[in-house]
């Protein structure tokens, strides 16, 4: 058995991988649960011209900065 990711929107289903079959296959779907809190980020929250002021005066790559704050966290 073989798993593979995918999205269904809209009433189709798009796997992440591209799969070759000589004949059909069957395939089980589990719909997993997205729980969205308060916490959750929305595309809203992004904002490019406040992320460049916030970034104006570092002097690292962003990666490294955030792999800095990773490891405060731990």
């Amino acid at each position: 058995m073989k798993t593979i990711s995918g999205t269904y929107h809209h009433g189709k289903l798009s796997l992440d991988k591209h799969v070759k079959t000589k004949k059909p296959v069957r395939v089980k779907v589990v719909f997993e649960e997205i729980i969205e809190t308060e916490e959750s980020l929305k595309v809203s929250d992004l904002s490019f011209l406040e992320m460049q002021q916030l970034l104006q005066n570092c002097q690292t790559s962003l990666a490294d900065e955030l792999i800095k704050e990773r490891r405060r966290e731990l």
